[in-house]
């Protein structure tokens, strides 16, 4: 009697992507199911992070707390992390922009 062979299907990759508010959310939701239907290797896990105020710094750190409860209770790693937020508060505290992220620190010019 042969034996059949099992279909082992490999554990998809997760995303981690926060979002400020309800549309950030929904364009989230709009990337996930583009990717689904396109790569069936990965999953994006949508966050709304909430209360966040708008506060670039605030939302980082929030972000933050919940990747580290969802791979906690996953017990896997997200492949890659972001967090959409929009722009309006950028530029109104240059030093929490820096801090929640590199890339927004005030540049200086020689």
């Amino acid at each position: 009697m042969m034996r059949r062979r099992r279909l082992v299907i490999p554990q998809r990759r997760r995303v981690f992507l926060g979002c400020e508010g309800e549309s950030e959310r929904s364009y989230g939701a709009l990337i996930g199911r583009l990717l689904e239907n396109r790569r069936r290797d990965v999953h994006l896990h949508v966050v709304l992070l909430q209360p966040g105020g708008g506060d670039p710094l605030a939302l980082v750190k929030l972000a933050q707390k919940r990747i580290a409860e969802g791979e906690r209770k996953s017990e896997s790693r997200y492949m890659y992390r972001a967090v959409l937020f929009d722009a309006d508060r950028l530029g109104q505290s240059p030093l929490r922009d820096a801090q929640s992220h590199p890339s927004l620190a005030p540049r200086t010019y020689n």
